[in-house]
């Protein structure tokens, strides 16, 4: 219903993470959950601030008692985490 008009606006507004040399993603969809992928937080913020903006806008709301985040990133060599 509304899904291919968010992808579109969510899209044009960050790359996303590369699978590909020439092909990027930022959002898995599965049924009512959408996952988004950034590289960066900052990223991530403005992919919700699109999702956000298109959700006012058609009147839809994000249950934000159901929204998670999850950093993952390499380590580097020589590098350890405390």
């Amino acid at each position: 219903m509304y899904i291919d008009d968010m992808i579109d606006k969510i899209s044009k507004d960050v790359e996303g993470v590369h699978i590909t040399p020439t092909r990027s993603v930022n959002t898995l969809l599965y049924a009512d959950d959408i996952t988004v992928l950034a590289k960066t937080i900052e990223d991530a913020r403005d992919i919700m601030r699109s999702l956000e903006t298109y959700c006012a806008e058609e009147h839809l709301s994000i249950n934000a008692g159901k929204t998670r985040y999850m950093l993952i990133y390499k380590h580097r060599k020589g590098k350890r985490s405390r």
